[in-house]
């Protein structure tokens, strides 16, 4: 009966582990925020897959090119559009852990 009980809890454990959502702080995609008031900060983070469309790339008034960078859409609007990487993390890739003794 022991025996049958912790079985099951083992099962329990194991399926519980295999469950856990993606988090886009996780991804090797996702570029953290750093604003002057919320340094490094996860909660408004971007992905690196997903770049947005310049608005105008050209100045109305004079006619010319503006050169901007490259912006990302927020990890938060892409995650509840099934379209792009949905709820359960579709192109969720875990990123690399950096090796400090190693280059």
């Amino acid at each position: 009966m022991n025996y049958f009980l912790l079985l099951n809890l083992g099962f329990l454990i194991l399926c519980s582990s295999l469950n856990k959502p993606n988090f886009c702080k996780d991804c090797k995609y996702f570029i953290s925020s750093d604003t002057l008031f919320f340094p490094s900060s996860t909660e408004f983070g971007r992905c690196k897959l997903f770049p947005r469309e310049p608005e105008n790339d050209n100045y109305l008034v004079t006619g010319e090119k503006i050169e901007s960078k490259t912006e990302y859409k927020y990890c938060s609007i892409i995650r509840n559009n099934n379209n792009l990487c949905g709820i359960e993390g579709k192109l969720f890739e875990i990123k690399k852990k950096q090796n400090f003794f190693f280059k």
